[in-house]
C-alpha cells in the first residue's frame, strides 16, 4: 500500500479529520462533559420522540 493512500479517498484537515466532521468535533472539544451528554442525549431522544408523536398521530386519525 503506498504512503499516499489515504488522499485519494477524502480531503483531511490538518488533524487527520475530514472535514465533514470538523464542526462536531470542534463543538465537543470545546464543552465540557455534562454538555456533551446532553447533546448526545438530545441526538438520540429527538427521533424517538418524532416517531413517538407520528405514531399517537396515525393511531388517533
Amino acid at each position: 500500500m503506498s504512503p499516499h493512500a489515504d488522499q485519494r479517498t477524502a480531503a483531511r484537515s490538518p488533524r487527520g479529520y475530514s472535514f465533514l466532521w470538523l464542526p462536531g468535533t470542534g463543538l465537543m472539544g470545546s464543552v465540557q462533559f455534562p454538555v456533551k451528554a446532553l447533546i448526545i442525549s438530545v441526538m438520540f431522544l429527538l427521533p424517538v420522540a418524532l416517531l413517538g408523536y407520528y405514531f399517537v398521530t396515525a393511531q388517533n386519525a
